[in-house]
């Protein structure tokens, strides 16, 4: 009997291997053969366990770009470039074959080939170099923790005299500098943190902290002032930014010694030390091969980035092994045929392993819980204690796994709390109503993981029509690309079988809309602060392919200081879309997007759309913030519609005898009928009327 069992096995095993050596053989012609020096068996075959969870999420078993950088972590500009980069068609899947050159690209070659692959990244306009603010857009589009391993670059700590100011301020006195240099640094001090002279020091006995007060006093060249804040509502340019804090570590007389800085600003400033000795011109490959080298942090986040710890092997030692195990033991798991199969399983972060045997180094299974939903399946009745895991697609084949009992699940449920994404309850703690919609409800909730407050909209899947479902749908998907302070921040999206929950950055001072309304209308200073944010939210949006086709004031929510505008927040990105989908898909000629009062003569014409689309809403908002009302507002629809379309709206009445002529003539160009002579994003920041009233509010 033992032995019929034994040869039953074999069997199993075999059609398994042959299952996989049918697909390895499909495409081992494709790749390139040095892939394979470069690959080890092992690496090859968990990389095929991975992409098969990942693909069999998608109705044709491809690996769809929301799976990818969901599964990778890649936010932002980084999720399209590299996606892209991977596919070749920039096609909205990835087949095998691609996944894996694409990762040999990144991973598995030369040092040198990574750094040219790594270029080809960060060159977002594809001009062979560089340019700085494509540079600081990337960095800005890393993880925090990834930017911290980037930032923690001894080369680039000392270069900027950071170090040797710590040292100063701890071992030896000050050195005089001159009264004038003094002032200028506790000015741009100030600047910069919104400090008050009066402030006192804050003293911390317990962790090395670099004290801002204490800097004050230093004569640095490098005016290190604007490195360290103690205040989160830092500046550049006027334009409030995301002012979280990273801790870095760093050696100092062979001490060890940590400090806190400004994220944003330091980002800034590893930037500046890239372009010091390019005048701000592009750098090219060998620049930037020559700086890598230098500083090879720049390279380590793509180890991150591709999970590399989950797949990889280093001196016959699988990766994975030096990631924390979170817990282990045999589960009972009913296959699709109702049979119960015993399996011993291991839970990492993000990945749970299936393994034939407890001894066993290579999994036969690799389940990615990004993107999954686990479910607990409880029956006191008859004693049964497991889970579920499922994707919302009905091609993905869910797991059920039940453990031997109560005490068993007890553990592995406190290991899974962290990914029971079905259920939103274990993650947050839902407050009070804020807001309601036709489908959907808005509460304030707090994390039950880092304390803060946040947004939840809870959308009811069942009254909700499927078309209306797909729009939300995609809404995230787009959201999750974004990583941008001017845009409203997505924390986590939760799905299950009845509902949708959106969780974001909460907004309480409302929107644009009303802003204007209560004020009856905004002097130029003001406006120009809200308009600048928006410029840099669609030049950003923009850059990575996407136009959003629904701005108008109820869409641009405020964050306020004292009743004046602190920041701006671009919301709901339902109607935005990659622009080369829109164009491929003639999706201009099926229907309106937006709100006809904000729409370009082009989109109510059903015209091919570009990115001015976006840039003729800011010239109808603008108006609209100097004056109080809408340019081209009728009671009849039809008339908004001919006067966009004509041109015809009015600057000549007694209120606009008090706005500049800059001003005016910065909205006839954002207003132009015709796209091609409309401003572009860029242009409209190089305006004199702009760059007079940021000035004049620098002062």
């Amino acid at each position: 009997m033992g032995s019929t069992f034994a040869c039953q096995g074999q069997k199993k095993e075999r059609k398994k291997n042959a299952e996989y050596l049918f697909v390895i053989s499909k495409f081992i012609n494709i790749c390139n053969l040095s892939f394979y020096y470069a690959v080890d068996n092992y690496e090859l075959q968990m990389l095929f366990m991975i992409y098969r969870d990942l693909a069999d999420r998608s109705q044709n078993h491809l690996i769809c770009r929301d799976t990818f950088n969901t599964y990778f972590k890649i936010i932002g500009i980084w999720g399209e470039q590299i996606f892209n980069k991977f596919t070749h068609k920039q096609e909205d899947y990835m087949s095998f074959e691609e996944f894996l050159t694409g990762l040999q690209m990144y991973i598995k070659c030369s040092e040198d080939q990574q750094i040219k692959n790594l270029f080809k990244l960060y060159d977002l306009k594809n001009q062979n170099g560089i340019a700085k603010t494509d540079f600081l857009q990337m960095l800005h589009n890393y993880s925090k923790e990834e930017i911290k391993v980037i930032l923690n670059d001894q080369l680039f700590l000392e270069e900027q005299q950071i170090i040797n100011a710590y040292h100063r301020t701890t071992k030896v006195k000050p050195r005089k500098g001159s009264e004038d240099f003094l002032k200028m640094s506790l000015q741009m001090f100030r600047k910069y943190s919104n400090i008050s002279e009066n402030r006192e020091p804050i003293q911390n006995d317990h962790q090395n902290h670099l004290q801002m007060d204490v800097l004050q006093s230093q004569n640095s060249r490098q005016s290190i002032d604007q490195i360290f804040t103690l205040d989160s509502k830092a500046q550049i340019d006027g334009i409030p930014m995301k002012g979280f804090g990273i801790n870095l570590t760093f050696q100092v007389n062979g001490q060890k010694i940590e400090m806190q800085a400004n994220l944003n600003l330091l980002i800034k400033k590893y930037v500046e030390m890239v372009y010091k000795a390019k005048n701000d011109q592009p750098i090219h490959l060998e620049d930037f091969t020559i700086f890598v080298r230098q500083h090879p942090n720049l390279i380590t986040p793509l180890y991150c980035v591709f999970n590399f710890d989950v797949w990889g092997m280093n001196n016959n030692i699988p990766k994975y092994k030096s990631l924390p195990l979170d817990i282990q033991g045999e589960l009972y798991r009913i296959s699709q045929k109702s049979k119960i199969k015993t399996k011993f399983c291991q839970l990492y972060p993000n990945i749970l392993m299936e393994f034939q045997k407890k001894n066993d180094v290579k999994p036969t299974k690799i389940i990615c819980l990004s993107g999954l939903i686990i479910e607990e399946r409880v029956d006191h009745v008859n004693q049964k204690f497991g889970f579920e895991i499922f994707h919302m697609n009905p091609h993905y084949k869910h797991k059920v796994y039940h453990c031997s009992d109560e005490i068993s699940f007890r553990e592995w449920q406190r290991a899974l709390s962290l990914y029971f994404n079905g259920e939103v309850n274990k993650k947050y703690s839902i407050l009070d109503k804020i807001g309601e919609g036709k489908y959907s409800i808005v509460y304030r909730c707090q994390s039950k993981i880092d304390k803060k407050f946040y947004a939840l909209k809870v959308i009811n899947k069942m009254n909700l029509p499927q078309e209306e479902q797909d729009i939300v749908k995609h809404e995230i998907s787009i959201t999750k690309l974004l990583n941008h302070s001017c845009i409203i921040n997505l924390i986590d999206s939760v799905e299950n079988r009845d509902q949708i929950h959106i969780i974001t950055e909460i907004i309480e001072d409302g929107d644009l809309f009303d802003y204007v309304q209560n004020k009856q209308y905004l002097d130029e200073s003001e406006a120009a602060i809200i308009f600048n944010q928006l410029l840099d939210a669609l030049s950003y949006i923009h850059s990575i392919g996407i136009v959003h086709r629904d701005i108008k004031p109820e869409n641009i929510l405020m964050i306020l200081d004292k009743n004046t505008v602190k920041q701006i927040k671009l919301i709901d990105f339902g109607l935005a879309n990659h622009l080369s989908k829109i164009q491929k898909n003639n999706e201009y000629q099926n229907y309106h997007c937006g709100t006809c009062n904000y729409q370009a003569p082009e989109m109510l014409q059903f015209q091919e759309i570009t990115f001015s689309v976006d840039v003729f809403a800011l010239g109808v908002i603008l108006y609209y913030m100097l004056s109080g009302y809408l340019p081209f507002d009728s009671d009849i629809p039809l008339e908004i519609i001919q006067n966009t379309i004509d041109g015809i709206y009015n600057m000549d009445d007694y209120h606009w005898q008090c706005v500049s002529e800059e001003a005016k003539d910065l909205i006839v160009a954002l207003l132009h009928n015709q796209p091609s002579k409309r401003l572009t994003v860029n242009e409209a920041k190089e305006h004199i009327w702009i760059k007079k009233q940021l000035a004049k509010n620098n002062k």
